[in-house]
């Protein structure tokens, strides 16, 4: 079954990004997905597209989500205001959300991993976090490994 995406902001601030995820008050998320890097989102298929017939390529991504919660619906909330891998603002926000959904550790697991999946649907919260795809590339190139 296919979802819809029931809400979404792609501003990129994170106050009014967490503003959205409080006017969804009878959304219950049981998996989410939060990025440090939009292209990490790209690569799981969390993008519009918006084809462009006179040039053709990556230009035609238009909106990039950060931060994706889908319900048992498959209904999905996305904002680009919400993310992981540092400590600031858009991660503040993302560790306040998991909070209130009873993840455990949750500034620990936001603020040291790039790419974060969360499944819900035992109840029992399952984390997978890790390190984007282009951790290594976006280091100093004394830094790279390959």
């Amino acid at each position: 079954m296919e979802g819809i995406i029931v809400k979404e902001n792609y501003d990129g601030v994170p106050r009014r990004a967490s503003q959205v995820w409080e006017e969804l008050k009878t959304f219950e998320p049981v998996e989410l997905f939060i990025y440090k890097n939009g292209t990490d989102a790209i690569l799981q298929g969390f993008y519009k597209y918006n084809p462009n017939p006179h040039v053709l390529g990556l230009y035609d991504i238009c909106e990039v989500p950060n931060f994706i919660a889908r319900d048992k619906y498959g209904d999905e909330f996305r904002t680009s205001g919400l993310n992981c891998g540092y400590v600031g603002e858009g991660p503040r926000g993302a560790i306040a959300i998991l909070e209130k959904l009873g993840i455990e550790n949750a500034e620990h697991i936001v603020t040291r991993n790039s790419v974060l999946y969360i499944e819900m649907k035992s109840g029992t919260p399952k984390v997978e976090a890790g390190r984007s795809v282009f951790d290594d590339y976006l280091k100093g190139p004394m830094e790279r490994t390959f």
